[in-house]
């Protein structure tokens, strides 16, 4: 839940944003204007979303990593001013994270008040790739921000989401089904929707990605929270032959007890 006004947070991440260029110049984490910017940057970000949000807990956790002293010695130098450099650009890229969930609140609340939740999470899904397209897109030669893998699909999509729900659940444990469980991806507990994801590779074909759902699907049907599937799967290589007929195999998998929703995102 954000408990600022939305317009006025994101203009004070934006400022925690700009200010990390000049950080750079610093020598490390112990420079007296790195420490005052991590603390205000930290106290904002906390009365944004919460001292129990995600978004403050993941922030926080990086502003203060744990080192194990004694593990992993090398007798090569360490450079710790790259080794700052590039936790300015992490927080840089977490804390752009968080300005698009604002905009996508923004949006969300003036278009969208009453959308149905299958169909909002479906309009979401749907929009995945052109959210890669526009965050790949940076001005002055500042690193892109990409999605190399499911986990950082799942990563982006959990912020999407948080766009239009507030409870959402990752990786709940799935009733075990011919003597095994798998987990879910997202769970909606409050909408009844479980969200699983797939990122296509090359070597993925269409008959073994239905496979692996279908029997996803099967897990499903027997989660008492559970009333709607959506199966995400991005494929941003076009590896996918033959999109819909994938789409019209796990729908058909619906029953009483189980909507099936099938997004692929891009889709020819």
């Amino acid at each position: 839940m954000i408990k600022m006004d939305k317009k006025i947070a994101i203009k004070y991440i934006s400022q925690c944003i700009d200010e990390i260029e000049a950080l750079k110049d610093e020598k490390d984490e112990g420079a007296n204007n790195y420490l005052q910017w991590r603390e205000k940057t930290e106290s904002i970000v906390r009365n944004i979303f919460g001292e129990t949000s995600a978004e403050y807990k993941e922030l926080h956790s990086g502003f203060h990593p744990q080192y194990f002293v004694g593990l992993g010695i090398s007798s090569e130098r360490i450079d710790y001013h790259k080794r700052y450099v590039n936790s300015l650009e992490t927080f840089k890229n977490k804390l752009s994270s968080y300005k698009i969930v604002l905009d996508m609140k923004i949006s969300s609340e003036t278009k969208c008040d009453n959308c149905d939740s299958l169909k909002e999470v479906s309009r979401i899904c749907s929009r995945f790739y052109n959210v890669i397209r526009s965050i790949r897109k940076r001005h002055s030669q500042r690193m892109p921000l990409t999605v190399n893998d499911e986990y950082d699909v799942q990563y982006l999509l959990r912020i999407l989401l948080s766009v239009s729900f507030n409870d959402i659940r990752p990786e709940e444990t799935t009733p075990s089904y011919a003597g095994t469980s798998s987990r879910i991806d997202f769970l909606l507990k409050n909408e009844r929707i479980a969200i699983e994801t797939k990122m296509t590779r090359e070597n993925l074909t269409d008959k073994e990605l239905s496979k692996q759902l279908i029997q996803d699907i099967a897990q499903y049907q027997k989660h008492p929270d559970v009333d709607s599937l959506v199966c995400f799967i991005y494929d941003p290589e076009q590896f996918i032959e033959n999109p819909m007929s994938i789409i019209n195999d796990l729908e058909s998998q619906s029953n009483e007890n189980l909507s099936i929703k099938v997004i692929i995102s891009p889709i020819t």
